[in-house]
């Protein structure tokens, strides 16, 4: 159960590969926005962004900011 898990997380972070770089420059383009909570989750999708980077161990939780990221920005946008 745990090693179908662990493959899971893999697979997972695998595709998210292919769509990191447009999250970074969806919340690089939502730091100039004129609607302030736009702003501010662009800051904390930086801050959540860097701080995996620098651990290196955050590609799950990246799969789950991708799609609250999705489904907020085309609702609040």
């Amino acid at each position: 159960m745990k090693a179908e898990n662990d493959l899971l997380k893999f697979n997972t972070a695998r595709e998210l590969h292919n769509h990191v770089q447009q999250i970074r420059e969806n919340y690089h383009e939502d730091m100039i926005s004129s609607k302030m909570k736009i702003r501010q989750r662009a800051m904390t999708l930086y801050f959540i962004d860097r701080v995996c980077s620098v651990l290196g161990h955050c590609s799950v939780s990246k799969v789950a900011l991708h799609d609250w990221y999705n489904k907020h920005t085309s609702t609040n946008s």
